[in-house]
């Protein structure tokens, strides 16, 4: 049995004061050795920067979005 991981996610468009936590907190994550994956909306400024832990790039159009939400769970599945 593998080890449970974290999922961190944020659907933003552009990089405010939340994203920058979410950017703090996965660095934190990190140093700390914690399993974690990051999954961040497609083309987002998210996406460009250097963040610590691996990646993931999703949808995130609405938070009804079928798309995404199959994203989600196919990723977790994963």
């Amino acid at each position: 049995m593998s080890e449970p991981v974290s999922l961190q996610m944020v659907g933003s468009k552009r990089l405010g004061g939340a994203e920058r936590w979410f950017c703090r907190f996965s660095a934190a994550l990190a140093e700390q050795g914690i399993p974690a994956e990051l999954a961040v909306r497609a083309g987002s400024e998210l996406e460009r920067v250097d963040l610590p832990l691996p990646l993931h790039r999703l949808p995130f159009r609405t938070v009804w979005d079928p798309i995404s939400q199959h994203a989600v769970s196919r990723l977790i599945r994963g």
